[in-house]
């Protein structure tokens, strides 16, 4: 295996700690990421995290419901059922809000300035032990 390989390989075995460790954040990010790009009800947004394919932000009923239902009331998202579909019981479909826009846009910010400064740290530790 080349350690070009080998450092991808660990880069995703990583990337499942970091994950799992900040799960919730993660989830509460990309759930606003999702429905800025395409209002969703609570089933649509549970699809979209396992078509991201990774088992630590995996999203069940109980999870996505209570958090969107705390960034409907910090005012990030709101709903609307959705009646026109032929379902039984009519939906909640989420949209963000220009509230919710912002607080994705300064959780992004704030996410690269962290990386950016443990990049630093990276680097800097890398250089001393080599």
């Amino acid at each position: 295996m080349s350690h070009h390989n080998r450092h991808i390989k660990k880069g995703k075995k990583y990337f499942k700690k970091l994950a799992k460790r900040y799960a919730p954040e993660l989830r509460d990010l990309l759930m606003l990421w999702f429905v800025s790009k395409k209002p969703a009800h609570g089933y649509e947004l549970i699809k979209r995290f396992d078509s991201l394919g990774q088992e630590a932000l995996k999203a069940k009923a109980n999870r996505i419901y209570p958090g969107l239902e705390k960034m409907k009331e910090k005012g990030y998202v709101k709903s609307e059922l959705d009646t026109t579909q032929s379902q039984k019981k009519p939906r909640k479909v989420y949209t963000l809000t220009p509230e919710g826009k912002e607080h994705l846009l300064n959780e992004i910010d704030e996410l690269r300035a962290s990386l950016d400064s443990l990049k630093l740290y990276l680097d800097e530790i890398d250089a001393d032990i080599r």
